[in-house]
């Protein structure tokens, strides 16, 4: 195997391992918080930002939060979401009760009122937490991957929820750090997700082998070789066999010569 083809199984083995682990993004309100705050029936036409408060009793409350997602990597699937709030538990009677985010089908909303309330409140991605474990501030996460899978995946740059008391007790609520307080006191969100497996084509190899010519005698090529043989070793047994009775007429013939010039030389002297 040459060096590059060595390299590039490399290359693909690494690329393989790192597309198998999940990755995570955090997005920070100070870059992905449109918009956070809360409405009361109190005060049916005001949006409050200070906190986002849920809760029930005399007035009701209900926060509401938003948020772009255009920062999670394009074709990745989403794990897991948690949006996590810092909960005030010492405001009175906080700890009480369950609460929860809802999902929002709906991105055109800037700002809400009791009395002009966003549509598209959706109750199936809902995931709500109980209010105790801290006595001061404790940061809370709620679980939202439903609602921001969805949002990614239709091709969604926000995503956005709706904060509400889940077994409505009477007479609690909670109060969340929005994201128009100092840092340390801000939401986030955490979104694990998996990016697309990748394929490397490796350039196919050639290998070159040597050239063999190979001669095959057909029937043809060896019956003539056959015949040339026969035909010599025939002419050869002919010239063996004539070769002593020529030497001795080539003999005769020379002596007959020599008898004819002598009587030729007698004749001419008388």
């Amino acid at each position: 195997m040459c060096l590059k083809t060595k390299i590039f199984l490399l290359l693909f083995i690494l690329i393989s391992i790192s597309s198998a682990f999940a990755l995570n993004i955090t997005l920070n309100a100070s870059n992905s918080c449109l918009t956070d705050g809360y409405i009361t029936s109190d005060y049916n036409n005001s949006w409050f930002i200070d906190v986002v408060r849920a809760g029930t009793g005399v007035y009701g409350w209900q926060g509401y939060s938003k948020w772009n997602i255009s920062s999670i990597p394009i074709n990745s699937t989403i794990q897991d979401t948690q949006l996590c709030y810092l909960v005030d538990f010492t405001y009175p009677s906080v700890q009480e009760g369950h609460v929860g985010w809802m999902g929002l089908d709906n991105q055109t909303w800037d700002n809400a009122t009791w009395n002009d309330r966003p549509s598209g409140l959706n109750t199936t991605f809902m995931n709500e937490e109980n209010m105790t474990g801290c006595d001061t501030l404790c940061r809370k996460c709620f679980n939202v991957t439903n609602q921001v899978k969805k949002d990614y995946d239709l091709g969604n740059v926000n995503t956005s929820f709706v904060y509400n008391f889940t077994d409505n007790p009477s007479n609690h609520n909670s109060e969340l750090y929005t994201c128009s307080l100092l840092p340390i006191y801000r939401p986030y969100v955490v979104v694990t997700y998996e990016l697309p497996t990748t394929t490397t084509t490796l350039p196919p190899t050639t290998t070159t082998l040597p050239t063999t010519t190979t001669t095959l005698l057909t029937p043809i090529n060896i019956g003539f070789e056959n015949i040339l043989r026969d035909i010599g070793e025939g002419l050869g047994n002919f010239l063996n066999v004539i070769r002593e009775p020529v030497s001795t007429i080539i003999i005769g013939l020379g002596l007959v010569s020599v008898v004819l010039f002598i009587i030729y030389a007698i004749a001419s002297m008388i």
